[in-house]
């Protein structure tokens, strides 16, 4: 027997082919959520939008919502995301020096006029009040001539800036130093495993011995390095274990983004492997490392993000759809989650690793300032938002925002509706 469709939340999408923005009704149906609008010029359409319904369902239910119910913000807005945003982006060219199979970012793929120098440090000079972090990427934001003078007003002016790179301009150690002496901190690598045939598949080239040299100049020079790891079904997801394990022993990696494909961007895999849930994702983290960490510790870790950025405000570990963060103990011995902290009977299995579970701890608190700690690690899985089956109304919750000509716009609009239609 057929059961007719539950209706599970409204919303608003865009059509996939003309972007207007059209009512949205989100649908249960055999334990699968699918997306269903209608456009008066492409007619009906229905996309899957989860295929995990209990896992929608529980991250869902922790959600702080007030962004999404604010009728104030909209698809353009000149500041108001930016005040509700702990992230800043700023695209500084779809430039390359790539030509990955799969781009998140349509590089090198049309002529795109670079936001200037003026712009993008005119902009800064209004922001008021709290600052942002500011994530500089592309394209290859290496490619910018004046990117070690535009660190150095950035961080000349309090900012904490992290560039977003292939590292393929860091063979060059002497530039390198340019940029550390500009006030660079923070790097985030781009690296999906750790063979060539791997690269070959993700980013057109061999690579893996450059990223290796990469990461040892990098940590020769004391940068603080995050990897990148774009995971792909049947291409580099059974590199997702090592990838931990890789990070877990290098003592300047303190922090993995994990970003399981989704179908927006420019990209030549096949659609039936282009897009990896973040709730599988989970499970393959849970069956990489025998167990040590598990899907439920990223619900948890979700649960007590949500109310830790109550209590402080601190947005960093606000609970999103998109976005799930684990911190993680380790030693010589066992890694776990952070979060198993408040279990009793699991704690007291561990009483003589409290002083460094401590210092652990310690280090989540001031996390951005001095994340480098021997016992601890972070993951993060940043699962972008398909734009076949996009909820506007959630996206407005994301705390990471695009530096535009036009203002400032929330992560997944921008990827997804914004970038699609700048000329």
């Amino acid at each position: 027997m057929n059961h007719p469709d539950k209706i599970v939340r409204t919303t608003l999408s865009p059509c996939p082919e003309c972007k207007r923005i059209l009512p949205a009704a989100i649908v249960l149906r055999d334990e699968r959520l699918y997306l269903q609008r209608i456009c008066r010029e492409h007619g009906e359409q229905e996309e899957l939008f989860r295929q995990d319904y209990e896992f929608y369902k529980t991250i869902d239910g922790i959600l702080d919502k007030t962004n999404e119910r604010d009728p104030r913000l909209s698809f353009f807005d000149t500041y108001d995301h930016l005040q509700r945003s702990r992230d800043l982006y700023i695209d500084l060219t779809e430039r390359c020096n790539l030509r990955c199979p799969v781009c998140y970012t349509n590089s090198n793929s049309r002529s795109v006029e670079d936001l200037t120098y003026e712009e993008i440090t005119s902009n800064l000079e209004r922001i008021k009040g709290r600052k942002p972090i500011i994530s500089l990427l592309g394209g290859e934001p290496t490619l910018r001539e004046d990117l070690p003078e535009l660190i150095r007003f950035m961080t000349g002016r309090g900012f904490l800036v992290k560039l977003i790179t292939n590292g393929i301009r860091f063979k060059d150690e002497a530039y390198l130093k340019i940029l550390k002496d500009s006030g660079l901190k923070w790097v985030i690598l781009q690296f999906d495993g750790f063979s060539d045939d791997v690269y070959k598949k993700t980013r057109g080239q061999e690579l893996s011995a450059l990223k290796m040299e990469v990461i040892d100049k990098l940590s020769r020079h004391d940068f603080v390095i995050v990897l990148a790891s774009m995971i792909i079904k049947g291409i580099n997801d059974h590199e997702v274990g090592r990838i931990i394990e890789f990070a877990r022993d290098h003592p300047n990696i303190v922090q993995i983004g994990f970003l399981p494909t989704t179908n927006i961007g420019r990209s030549t895999v096949p659609r039936e492997i282009n897009d990896l849930e973040a709730s599988t994702f989970m499970e393959m983290i849970e069956i990489q490392t025998a167990g040590s960490l598990t899907k439920q510790d990223f619900i948890e870790s979700a649960r007590m993000g949500h109310l830790y950025c109550r209590i402080t405000g601190n947005l960093a570990y606000k609970a999103r759809t998109c976005v799930y963060g684990l911190f993680i103990y380790h030693d010589d011995e066992e890694m776990f989650s952070v979060t198993k902290i408040v279990d009793p009977r699991f704690m007291a299995r561990r009483l003589r690793k409290l002083p460094a579970i401590a210092s652990a701890l310690k280090t989540v608190a001031r996390w951005n300032q001095d994340p480098v700690n021997p016992n601890l690690f972070g993951i993060v899985i940043e699962k972008f938002r398909n734009q076949n089956a996009f909820d506007f109304q959630d996206a407005k919750n994301c705390t990471k925002v695009y530096m535009t000509r036009h203002g400032y716009i929330p992560n997944c609009m921008y990827n997804a509706i914004y970038r699609p239609l700048c000329r």
